[in-house]
């Protein structure tokens, strides 16, 4: 009996799914240092927590764009003593940084197989689809009642939904308007540029300086010629 016992028990154990891992939590350090741990290994479903414990005032998150299997954010970068978690859906490789450290990193492993489901947008907004499409479901009806009571609701609700194809047409036609290129560097119409050159005076030399000059001038030559060919001084005879 004993054994019949053991063996039920221990085909249990065999039977048994694996346990799950735990919620992680994950501490920022400082800009340096990062995270630690660095790296953590999750299943879906699992969340992490961050816990800023830089003793500097410098805000920290941790964030991943489109580049991860779904793009996350732990919140606000927020103080020292401040915390942001995230539950991870989706199995693959997640490897984060700080929106205000970019060179701040750290990645986290969901494991498993676990994917989006096809046609889902990134990001985590698969689930408010069927809640808006649940909605359109819920009060159509009472558009249909309306409209059988008064006549006038059918074609309200006939037109109503052109007119945000109308806004969005008109969006789409305003967005993709072409814009005129600027033109390349080298072909701007720049001003000339202006060159303005002074010439000097050309007035020549005035006659005040020229008469005087001219006077000493001539009395120097008769001078030097007075003593050049005039008469020689009598020498005395002993």
């Amino acid at each position: 009996m004993l054994l019949v016992v053991l063996g039920i028990a221990g085909a249990l154990a065999m039977g048994a799914p694996a346990a799950r891992a735990s919620d992680k939590s994950v501490s920022i350090v400082g800009v340096n240092q990062g995270y630690s741990p660095g790296s953590v290994t999750v299943n879906p479903g699992d969340t992490v927590t961050w816990t800023d414990r830089d003793p500097t005032p410098a805000p920290h998150n941790a964030i991943c764009d489109e580049s991860c299997p779904e793009p996350f954010s732990s919140g606000n970068p927020g103080a020292t003593g401040t915390t942001g978690k995230y539950q991870f859906r989706y199995s693959g490789t997640y490897q984060y940084n700080c929106a205000v450290h970019p060179n701040m990193k750290g990645t986290v492993v969901v494991t498993g197989d676990v994917h989006p489901p096809a046609g889902a947008p990134a990001g985590g907004t698969a689930s408010t689809a069927p809640a808006t499409a649940a909605a359109s479901g819920a009060t159509s009806p009472a558009s249909a009642s309306t409209g059988g009571a008064g006549g006038a609701s059918p074609s309200a609700a006939g037109s109503s939904p052109s007119a945000p194809a109308a806004a969005a047409d008109s969006g789409a036609a305003a967005t993709d308007a072409p814009k005129s290129p600027l033109p390349p560097v080298g072909q701007l119409a720049l001003p000339e540029p202006q060159v303005r050159v002074h010439q000097a005076s050309s007035s020549g030399t005035p006659w005040w300086v020229l008469v005087p000059s001219s006077v000493l001038l001539v009395i120097a030559t008769a001078a030097c010629a007075l003593a050049w060919f005039g008469p020689r001084p009598l020498r005395g005879t002993t």
